[in-house]
């Protein structure tokens, strides 16, 4: 049996498991030896019969061949042996072809969902913390709080264009979680009251001072109004209108004399001539 197993080793298993760029490797997967009688009809020469002489320069020995018998009665493969041989049959290349593909597929498929998956949860997690910002800064803090409003719109604007224009690839494949992004983000944004505007300083305007020469009015030392004084009267009057609800302050005094009893006398009377001028003209309004 030792001999036949080394036989076996250098003229059968060879031909199966050396390297040969004609034909693939083939590894047996059981090897099953037995002695049993020769078969009628075999060879009185053999493989065997020859590896047994070379390494032993011995030629016909007897004993070598067992006895010979009715091929009928012993079977050409042992029986025994065939439910311990693995079942099923070997892969033609075209299955190869589709079992490679299908695993290169299914790879694929899963890196795709792993990166849509990773997409999906970083879009998630960003649009959150810009919504928990957002609400974290006091609405009277104008400057912060209309910079996180503004990443709020791009936000906004990033989630319309996907419900507009579709969800690109790369946070698709039914991993999409922006629907129920879009309606926090909006309501975030209504919430936001922007800054008063800016109050105008008030401006302080100057009285207006209108001066009414008592030379062009008067002659000296008169109260009566000269002629041709109703177009400088009729000017100062329109200043006045223009003004309604507005005090009125008439300062002024008379000195043509140096006496001050009489410039007050002649001052009060050219306020009377003023007045009922004023009276006259716009009916009681002055």
């Amino acid at each position: 049996m030792n001999s036949l197993m080394n036989w076996f080793r250098q003229h059968v298993q060879a031909v199966f498991m050396d390297e040969n760029p004609d034909v693939p490797v083939i590894a047996p997967v059981a090897v099953l030896w037995g002695m049993g009688p020769i078969l009628a009809g075999s060879l009185a020469t053999s493989a065997w019969t020859t590896w047994l002489s070379r390494h032993t320069a011995m030629q016909q020995v007897s004993g070598w061949q067992p006895v010979g018998t009715d091929s009928t009665v012993i079977s050409l493969f042992p029986d025994f042996i065939l439910p311990l041989l693995p079942e099923g049959r070997g892969l033609i290349p075209r299955e190869r072809t589709w079992r490679c593909a299908f695993g290169i597929f299914t790879l694929a498929a899963i890196a795709a969902l792993l990166s849509s998956g990773w997409n999906n949860r970083q879009l998630l997690q960003r649009v959150s913390f810009d919504i928990v910002r957002y609400n974290s800064i006091a609405m009277d803090d104008y400057g912060p709080k209309a910079s996180a409003v503004q990443v709020l719109r791009e936000d906004a604007a990033l989630l319309d264009e996907h419900a507009r224009n579709g969800v690109p690839a790369r946070l698709g494949l039914g991993l999409y979680r922006g629907v129920r992004l879009r309606i926090p983000v909006l309501e975030a944004i209504r919430s936001y009251v922007p800054p008063p505007p800016p109050t105008k300083p008030v401006e302080k305007v100057a009285p207006k001072i209108i001066r009414l020469d008592s030379m062009s009015l008067f002659d000296t030392g008169k109260w009566a109004l000269k002629p041709g004084t109703t177009k400088l009267l009729v000017n100062s009057l329109v200043g006045i209108k223009a003004k309604p609800g507005w005090l009125i302050v008439i300062a002024g005094h008379t000195d043509s004399t140096g006496d001050d009893q009489s410039n007050q006398v002649l001052s009060l009377r050219r306020w009377w001539t003023g007045r009922a001028w004023c009276a006259a003209t716009v009916y009681g309004r002055c």
